[in-house]
C-alpha cells in the first residue's frame, strides 16, 4: 500500500476509523478522491456521531498528506469537511461534487500550487471571488452556485486571476449580472456561462478579455431576451481581436457534467 498513487470510489463511511486514519501514511498517494455516504445510517443521532469521528480521522490524514505529494482531492457528498482547516499544500486540483459549502474555505488562499478548482457554493460573493483570484497559479476555475440570489459581479484586474485559462461559471436558474472589466482575467480563453442574465449586461464585457477564443453560454430566459443576448454577443465578438466562437442554447433543466469540452 506504500506505493499506491491513487485511491478513489471508495465509501469511507462503510471503512474502519484505523483505514481512515491510515491514509495520512501513505506518502506516495497522489489522488485521492472521498465519498462518504452517510445516508445509509438511518437516525440523526447515529449519523452524526460517525460522521463527526470520520471528520477527524480523515482531518488528520489529509494534513499529513498535503504535507507530502498530494496533487488531487476531490470530495463527494461531504461539504461540511471543506469548512475544516485542511490546508494540504501540495495540491495542484481540487474539486467538490453533490453537496455545496457555504462559502470558498479561507484555506484555499494558502494553495499556492492550485491549477484547477471545481467549487458548489451556496451562495459566491465578492470575497470569494477575491480569495481565488489571488491564487497565483489558477489556470481552471469551475463555480457553481446553489442559493436563489439576485446578484452583481464586477470582475476587473484588482481581483486577480492574472492567468486564468477557463472559467465556468452555473447558477442556473438564478439572476446575475456579470461584467468584466478592463484588466480582469487578461489569459482567459475559454469562457462558459449559465444562470439568468440581467438587460444591460448582455456582452458581460468580453471586449475586455483579449485572449478570449471560446465562449458558451445557456440561460433559461425568456425568447426575447435569449435573442437580445445572442445578438449583443454576436456584436461584441464581431468587434474583437479574436472573433470568438459562440455557441448558445436554451433549457430549463440544464446542468454540466464536469468540465465541458472545448474541441
Amino acid at each position: 500500500m506504500q506505493a499506491l498513487e491513487t485511491l478513489k470510489e471508495v465509501r469511507f463511511s462503510r471503512q474502519p476509523f484505523g483505514f481512515l486514519s491510515g491514509l495520512g501514511q501513505l506518502k506516495n498517494l497522489r489522488n485521492l478522491v472521498l465519498f462518504f455516504g452517510f445516508e445509509e445510517y438511518s437516525d440523526t443521532k447515529g449519523t452524526n456521531m460517525v460522521e463527526g469521528e470520520c471528520i477527524k480521522s480523515i482531518i488528520s490524514s489529509l494534513c499529513k498528506l498535503g504535507t507530502q505529494d498530494l496533487r488531487s482531492l476531490t470530495i463527494w457528498d461531504w461539504s461540511s469537511l471543506l469548512q475544516e482547516p485542511l490546508c494540504p499544500l501540495t495540491l495542484d486540483k481540487l474539486i467538490n461534487f453533490s453537496l455545496g459549502t457555504p462559502q470558498v474555505p479561507k484555506w484555499v488562499s494558502s494553495l499556492r500550487n492550485l491549477q484547477e478548482i471545481h467549487l458548489l457554493v451556496d451562495e459566491v460573493k465578492q470575497d470569494d471571488l477575491c480569495i481565488l483570484g489571488a491564487l497565483p497559479t489558477l489556470l481552471i476555475l469551475h463555480l457553481e452556485e446553489e442559493t436563489m440570489s439576485n446578484k452583481k459581479f464586477r470582475i476587473s484586474g484588482e481581483v486577480g486571476f492574472q492567468f486564468l485559462r477557463i472559467f465556468i461559471y452555473e447558477a442556473n436558474p438564478h439572476l446575475v449580472d456579470l461584467m468584466f472589466a478592463a484588466g480582469s482575467m487578461p489569459k482567459l480563453e475559454k469562457l462558459v456561462l449559465s444562470f439568468r442574465i440581467v438587460a444591460g449586461s448582455l456582452d458581460f464585457g468580453i471586449k475586455n478579455l483579449p485572449c478570449l477564443d471560446t465562449v458558451k453560454c445557456s440561460t433559461n430566459d425568456d425568447d426575447g431576451i435569449f435573442r437580445a443576448i445572442q445578438t449583443a454577443m454576436e456584436r461584441a465578438a464581431s468587434t474583437h481581436p479574436n472573433h470568438p466562437s459562440l455557441l448558445f442554447w436554451k433549457d430549463v433543466r440544464f446542468y454540466l457534467s464536469g468540465r465541458p469540452s472545448f474541441d
